[in-house]
């Protein structure tokens, strides 16, 4: 998920290879599409851009890599708190006191798809934090009731 001032697609500017996946917007959105040789050429006129692009592959691979990780090590549950104390920390103002309200950035699809499980096992997991008492679902709206049980979890 790329947000507003993110770029996508900086791997094919590199390689020139096709790109490994597709995109498609959650919401309505201002999109800037820059010809791949007209960045290559900036890239290779200014250091600066050329490390600011390596720098946020690095910020890629160690994404990719922490999420590879979770796949490995974390069962569904374990992702899923992971996933939405990460949701509740990026998004200023959603805490309160001990919890925080956030809105899921997609569709139940789209986060079990995000999560590598089935829309139905997402919902599983989401009803078993519901009966720990520890989130309430409203939707899309996910109330963390507890922070400290769920970082604990």
């Amino acid at each position: 998920t790329a947000g507003p001032g993110e770029s996508i697609g900086e791997l094919s500017v590199i390689d020139r290879l096709p790109r490994s996946a597709s995109a498609a917007a959650l919401e309505r959105s201002r999109v800037l599409v820059v010809p791949a040789d007209r960045l290559r050429e900036v890239l290779s006129r200014h250091p600066a851009a050329l490390l600011a692009m390596a720098t946020q592959l690095a910020v890629t691979v160690r994404r990719l890599t922490g999420t590879t990780s979770d796949f490995i090590f974390l069962d569904l549950p374990h992702r899923l708190v992971k996933y939405l104390l990460s949701l509740a920390a990026s998004r200023p103002g959603a805490r309160e006191e001990n919890g925080a309200t956030i809105l899921l950035p997609s569709s139940q699809s789209g986060v079990a798809a995000q999560l590598g499980v089935t829309r139905q096992s997402l919902n599983q997991a989401l009803g078993v934090l519901v009966q720990e008492g520890l989130i309430v679902v409203d939707g899309r709206a996910v109330r963390l009731l507890d922070l400290e049980s769920l970082e604990g979890y």
